[in-house]
């Protein structure tokens, strides 16, 4: 995500980030949007077990992850809409590797499966994009 919605727009600070990989998620733009505008937005969905053993076929997601605090994750929930158990976002807790081979637990916001595109292939606006190539 861009540093400049994280710090911004939503006043997070991060302690530490470090870049890392999802080795059992993959990077999906199956999240209902707004036709036309705004289509397809982002989350992390589970890369079935018999395709996390081929790697280089099914590429696994990479991202950040950040030291923050509590009150600054409850406004990152908030800002994203984080409400319910069947629609939007749902909090979920993952293992993040490390560049450096660390695994670290985080928690992200997952998409709840109520508010995933069926049957087709979504893909993100151009502003959309941009956000996450920027950060």
């Amino acid at each position: 995500m861009n540093p400049a919605v994280l710090t911004g727009r939503r006043l997070v600070q991060p302690k530490q980030s470090w870049p890392c990989s999802l080795p059992t998620h993959r990077l999906s733009f199956g999240v209902q949007g707004l036709p036309y505008s705004e289509p397809g937005f982002a989350t992390v969905v589970n890369i079935p077990q018999q395709e996390q053993e081929h790697p280089q076929q099914h590429p696994c997601a990479h991202g950040v992850v950040h030291k923050i605090t509590q009150r600054e994750w409850a406004s990152v929930q908030a800002s994203e809409g984080v409400s319910s158990k069947s629609i939007g976002y749902q909090v979920v807790q993952i293992s993040c590797h490390l560049y450096d081979g660390t695994v670290v637990q985080a928690l992200t916001l997952q998409a709840a499966s109520a508010s995933m595109h069926r049957g087709r292939r979504v893909l993100p606006s151009q502003r959309y994009l941009n956000l996450l190539q920027e950060g």
